[in-house]
């Protein structure tokens, strides 16, 4: 064999050996390298969470804004026009339904007025002979009862006079009479407190 081939072939067999050997380092180091390009990479945030806002139910939400609202049932308008005889006080005295009527024509029954000594009716100040507080009007006879012995027990004198009216019989309560009206104005703020009605002086006539 000529020396030229053995050469060649000579250097052929050494550079695939240095091939065989290096080729696999070289392929590992680029593993490597990549490998470590992707440890590299940051790791994402973590996603933050909000806390939702606290919700409430319509029930409870009407709860906190509603208040305590107290009925009573035995407190009525009051009319302050001081020519009207019906005048109907501000609240009852019995825990019962008692009716108490407001109306414009109240009528006096005849035939109880001839039975009665005393009456009640709207004169001018020079011919009144005296004057009342008139506390209220009742339809039921108990709460009447129950409403003289209280303002009788306070130390004054009171009486109850039937009158007719639109809805059916009903009973004035007065105290009085006197002939010094300042007396009785004075008394009006006692009277409420001992019976929880607000009265007014009317003129009181006898016939």
């Amino acid at each position: 064999m000529a020396p030229a081939i053995k050469n060649r072939l000579v250097g052929t067999i050494i550079i695939f050996a240095l091939a065989v050997i290096f080729l696999p380092d070289m392929l590992d180091g680029q593993k490597q390298t990549r490998r470590d390009i992707i440890v590299n990479i940051p790791a994402s945030p973590e996603p933050i969470i909000l806390q939702e806002p606290q919700s409430y139910s319509l029930q409870e939400e009407k709860l906190k804004t509603s208040k305590p609202i107290t009925l009573e049932n035995d407190v009525v308008a009051n009319d302050v026009n001081p020519s009207d005889d019906s005048f109907v006080p501000n609240a009852s005295t019995s825990s019962g339904n008692d009716v108490i009527a407001q109306t414009d024509d109240v009528k006096t029954n005849p035939q109880s007025t001839l039975e009665q000594q005393t009456f009640i009716q709207q004169p001018n100040d020079e011919e009144a002979t005296g004057w009342v507080i008139q506390l209220g009007s009742f339809k039921h006879q108990k709460n009447v009862r129950e409403l003289m012995d209280k303002v009788e027990k306070a130390g004054y004198r009171v009486f109850s006079q039937p009158v007719e009216t639109s809805v059916g019989k009903l009973n004035k309560v007065f105290v009085g009479p006197d002939l010094d009206k300042s007396k009785l104005e004075k008394s009006l703020s006692h009277l409420q407190e001992v019976t929880g009605l607000t009265g007014r002086v009317t003129p009181f006539t006898v016939k």
